[in-house]
């Protein structure tokens, strides 16, 4: 099992902990910074799920990332650039436009898509959400794709909270876990990497390095300053859902 330590409501007391903390913290932030991060929506569906008749005929549900707008906002907030990327709005638009089947490929739509986004905005790293059970696969093929790029990912979403032990077993390519409504949790985390927040401060969040995971359980409840946040709309073409 992997090793797991737990801090909640309390600071870090032991040197070990702090050595480790500070190591992992190093390795996936060398430059002491968060400047640009990258927000992504995998696709709902990984290739053997999809069907492309479906997708034709419009049948398949599309939302506009409404979550990953909130913490766009969030980070802005404190001085982050940030960018979405919705790879199920690019595989629903593309096998709508296909004139037949043979013209469209899943894999290759989200995967250079993907890339184009990687490449053109260079992001410190990348957030990957998770809804629902059924998009794992996908969701896994998103994250292993973008940790081979050797950019920090990070995981969130209902899927993520639900059985997070599970989840990072099953994909190495994340070291870093978002629990529950992860909009503060996130802009924490970055303000602790920056310097401006002690680590004491950093909450709902997992880091998790070759197996040896550092537990940050303290709940960020939110005031209601915090809930009345308008998404970042200007980052979301909503009238192409």
């Amino acid at each position: 099992m992997n090793e797991i330590r737990k801090f909640n409501h309390q600071p870090i007391g032991d040197k070990s902990d702090l050595h480790a903390l500070v190591k992992q913290m190093a390795d996936l932030f060398p430059n002491g910074q968060i400047k640009k991060v990258l927000l992504v929506t995998p696709p709902d569906a990984d290739s053997g799920l999809f069907r492309f008749e479906t997708a034709k005929r419009g049948r398949y549900t599309n939302y506009p990332p409404y979550g990953l707008g909130i913490v766009a906002e969030k980070l802005r907030r404190i001085g982050v650039d940030v960018k979405l990327c919705n790879l199920n709005q690019e595989i629903l638009r593309t096998a709508n436009t296909a004139a037949r089947e043979q013209d469209f490929d899943h894999d290759a739509t989200w995967q250079a898509k993907l890339d184009d986004v990687l490449e053109d905005f260079e992001p410190d790293f990348v957030g990957v959400t998770c809804m629902f059970t059924m998009t794992h696969g996908s969701f896994k093929n998103v994250c292993e794709r973008i940790g081979a790029t050797g950019r920090p990912v990070a995981v969130g979403g209902v899927h993520v909270t639900n059985d997070v032990e599970r989840v990072l077993d099953d994909v190495p390519a994340a070291s870093i876990a978002f629990l529950r409504e992860g909009d503060m949790a996130i802009k924490t985390f970055a303000a602790v990497v920056g310097g401006k927040t002690p680590v004491e401060e950093l909450s709902q969040v997992i880091l998790d390095s070759g197996g040896e995971r550092l537990r940050f359980l303290q709940p960020l409840v939110p005031g209601i300053e915090e809930i009345d946040t308008v998404p970042a709309y200007d980052l979301i073409d909503v009238g192409s859902y």
